[in-house]
């Protein structure tokens, strides 16, 4: 006997009631399987992927949310383009820093003819009801005859919403375009 009056048991006398064959009879097929020969396989991409119902709902998920994503995109660049005279143009507002700079992309639609020549170009924001809207800043722009061109000017507003409007010849295109905010440029 030791000091607590408890007598110490030869290891002949335990009794141990544990029967991996029972535990393996009442385990789920899942547990049976990755207890026999080669149970332990590693299950691949797909295994991984589509292996039980929570991976397939967060699969299922980032595929939707990836969709979302790449439709919402084209259907924004679809908002800000304007066909002019067989030129596409796609028109945004960048905000940089507390200045908005009106970005004018041009370039060739298929193989047709094209305007090529004066446009002339007038800006003016978006105002609240009741609030007097400045007079429109008006600037002149030339289509080169090159495929694709960019031209960038500095808007002497600070909105963020403008009404952009294009004349060539005796046709006029309006667009309404929402200011965006652009990255800072990191210096070297």
């Amino acid at each position: 006997m030791d000091d607590d009056g408890i007598k110490p048991r030869d290891e002949e006398s335990l009794v141990y009631h544990y029967s991996r064959e029972r535990r393996l009879r009442n385990a789920s097929p899942l547990v049976r399987s990755m207890n026999q020969e080669g149970g332990d396989q590693k299950r691949g991409i797909l295994g991984t992927l589509f292996g039980n119902r929570s991976n397939i709902l967060v699969f299922g998920c980032l595929i939707l949310i990836t969709f979302v994503l790449i439709f919402s995109n084209q259907y924004h660049r679809r908002n800000n383009r304007l066909v002019l005279g067989g030129n596409v143009l796609v028109v945004e507002v960048l905000n940089q820093e507390e200045t908005n700079i009106l970005s004018i992309k041009r370039s060739v639609q298929g193989s047709g003819e094209v305007y090529l020549g004066a446009v002339d170009l007038s800006v003016l924001p978006v105002m609240e009801r009741g609030e007097e809207a400045p007079p429109p800043y008006n600037h002149r722009i030339f289509f080169n005859p090159v495929d694709s061109e960019t031209f960038l000017l500095v808007l002497p507003f600070y909105e963020s919403a403008y009404f952009v409007s294009f004349t060539y010849r005796d046709e006029e295109r309006s667009i309404r375009v929402q200011s965006r905010v652009q990255a800072p440029v990191q210096g070297p």
